[in-house]
Formats: structure tokens, sequence, C-alpha cells
């Protein structure tokens, strides 16, 4: 029954910080960009026909959307393209979407590199010690209140609380987003080697059949 329960609160626990993941990375505002662009489609084909210009650019746009939506933000095709051929070579997807997020996959000529710099990780640690320490300050606040016990109490969860969701969007962009790149970012550019932009592959094929 103990096991139970735990793994039911366990479950809870990873919805919930998956649902504040969704909310922070505002990917329900890409969601809304598709469904536009869905419509703007719709709207495409019904006057302009199917082989027009204007339909080929708004099914173009719309399968870009399409295919970001599974990483959480838009990216160049050719970032999706290295982002979905490491996801079937076993990168975990939340290291994916924290890259993608994140903007730390780069086009670089003919394929896509990982941005790496040096102070992002100090950067990090002065976020995360800024709202560690602006947390303490509130809590020593309300303990030192003349509010009666359990409402100091009610008020350091409610507070706890908070700083919980919080923490959840500060971190999607700085230490985990760090911890991403230290851990898939080679990962992703090996892969990245084996994907080029199909006007680089017509050309080095032009070039080897002479």
């Amino acid at each position: 029954m103990y096991t139970s329960s735990m793994k039911t609160i366990a479950e809870l626990a990873i919805k919930a910080q998956t649902s504040l993941d969704r909310f922070w990375s505002a990917v329900w505002l890409l969601a809304l960009r598709r469904w536009w662009q869905e419509r703007k489609l719709a709207v495409a084909l019904e006057v302009t026909g199917e082989q027009s210009m204007a339909t080929r650019r708004a099914a173009e746009r719309f399968r870009l959307l399409e295919r970001s939506m599974k990483f959480w933000r838009t990216s160049p095709p050719l970032i999706l393209d290295a982002l979905e051929a490491s996801r079937r070579a076993g990168v975990p997807m939340n290291d994916l979407r924290l890259l993608a997020l994140n903007r730390d996959l780069r086009v670089v000529g003919n394929t896509v590199t990982v941005r790496r710099q040096w102070w992002s990780e100090g950067l990090a640690f002065v976020v995360v010690a800024a709202v560690w320490a602006s947390w303490a300050r509130l809590v020593v606040l309300i303990a030192d209140s003349s509010v009666p016990l359990l409402g100091r109490i009610a008020g350091v969860l409610m507070l706890t609380l908070f700083y919980w969701v919080w923490w959840r969007g500060v971190t999607l962009y700085s230490t985990r987003a760090i911890a991403a790149v230290k851990r898939s970012g080679a990962a992703v550019e090996a892969v990245a080697m084996n994907v080029r932009r199909p006007s680089s592959i017509i050309h080095m094929n032009a070039l080897r059949s002479r």
C-alpha cells in the first residue's frame, strides 16, 4: 500500500513538472501559431488552389511548425533534421528539447553545431543563487512576523510552492540547459555530421561525378 502510494505521488510529481515545463517553454503559444497557420493554409487552398506559391509557402510554414512542436521551439529545417536524427539515434528527448528551446544548436556551414559559452555556467550560478537568496529572505520575514504559527506555516508553504513553480522555469533556461549540452551535445554533433543541406549534397555529388 505504501509503495503504491509513493509510486502514485511520484507519477503526479512528474506530470506536474512536465506541465510546468510546457508552460514555461511556451509550447502552448507554438500550438496556437500552428493552429493559426493551419487556418491560413486552408484559406490559401480554397482561394489560390493546391499548386499556387501562396499555398506552398503556407504548407511549408505549417510543416515547420508541426515538426517544431516536438521540440517546443521553432528551428531551421537543418536543425530539425539533426534533432530528429538524434532522437532516432537514442538521444533523450528532454535533452533535445532543452537544446532547441535555448537555441544551443547553430547552423555552421552545412552542418549543425552545439553552442558552448564559457560564461553560461557562471551566469546560471548567479541566477540560481539569487532565487535561493530571495526565497530564504522571504521565509525569514514570514517566520519573524507577528502572524500566528499556523498562518506563518501556511505562508511559508505557499511561498515555497510559488518558488517551486518559478524554479522550474528558471532552471529550464539555466542549469538544466547547461546539463543537456554536457550530456548530449557531443552526441547531437556526431549525428549532425551525417545531416547536410540538400543543396550541399547535390553539389558534392555533382563534383564527384566530374
